[in-house]
């Protein structure tokens, strides 16, 4: 097969093109879905044009428009680990193929008003943004970052690899991506992570969350606004215990609960 280097993701009846990664056993590629394309539809090839070794199974995350490609075969040379690296922030130095180099500018968790379903990195390049599914490392050569999209002539948004490793792994350990079920809702309205509404038989009333309660923590991510809430909610995963501090009537209070799948 290919190097770690030479992997598209066509999609196809359109001219678009993303990179595909090989990650952990070297059968399975991570891309991004380009805007406007239909990722179900992405096909797995070679930089010299030729088809992976044998039909791809293509997964879809329909939030962050990764998608995953399982291959039988051959292992793919090269295929990096998305055991996760460090936090990053901003500052942050990246590589990636042909010399690129970028800066991290910041988190980014609202783009023109809208709040995301996960937080971004932005990226300053220097130059022209990199193509969607492009590997972005650290100086020891983690892949610590996946590009996402352009933010401008030399900016872009890339996905943490802790993305990556949450679809891969669901992939490999489940066959599907299933989204995470707590059966609470909270308003982008509010200031603070409040919950304003919890479901009946739900895993949130089944844990003792109550409207009201304020989210601090989830899994281990602090949660100040309801853009962190959303974005900590996205790496939950369901039958998965996780547990989560909040403030009821100014108290700290810790619970566990196991989200199930299915819609919020």
């Amino acid at each position: 097969m290919a190097s770690a280097e030479a992997w598209l993701a066509r999609f196809p009846g359109t001219a678009a093109v993303a990179v595909a990664i090989p990650v952990e056993d070297g059968r399975h590629f991570v891309t991004v879905a380009v805007p406007g394309v239909d990722p179900d539809k992405a096909a797995l090839q070679s930089g010299d044009g030729a088809s992976s070794d044998g039909a791809a199974k293509v997964f879809v995350d329909p939030v962050s428009r990764l998608v995953v490609f399982k291959v039988e075969g051959a292992a793919a040379a090269g295929a990096m680990s998305l055991r996760s690296p460090a936090p990053l922030g901003a500052g942050f130095s990246l590589q990636g193929p042909g010399g690129l180099r970028g800066t991290t500018l910041d988190w980014v968790k609202q783009v023109d008003g809208k709040i995301l379903p996960l937080a971004l990195l932005k990226v300053h390049y220097g130059g022209r943004p990199p193509a969607p599914g492009t590997p972005l490392l650290d100086g020891s050569g983690n892949l610590v970052a996946i590009a996402y999209t352009a933010a401008g002539e030399s900016d872009g948004y890339a996905l943490p690899a802790e993305v990556a490793k949450h679809v891969v792994e669901a992939v490999i350990r489940d066959g599907a991506v299933a989204k995470a079920r707590l059966g609470l809702t909270l308003l982008p309205s509010n200031a603070k992570p409040q919950i304003a509404r919890v479901l009946v038989d739900s895993p949130a009333s089944r844990a003792g969350l109550q409207v009201g309660d304020v989210l601090s923590e989830i899994g281990g991510r602090r949660i100040g606004d309801y853009a962190d809430a959303v974005n900590a909610f996205y790496f939950l995963r369901p039958a998965s215990t996780v547990s989560i501090k909040l403030l009821r009537a100014g108290q700290p209070v810790a619970v566990s609960l196991t989200p199930e799948s299915g819609a919020k």
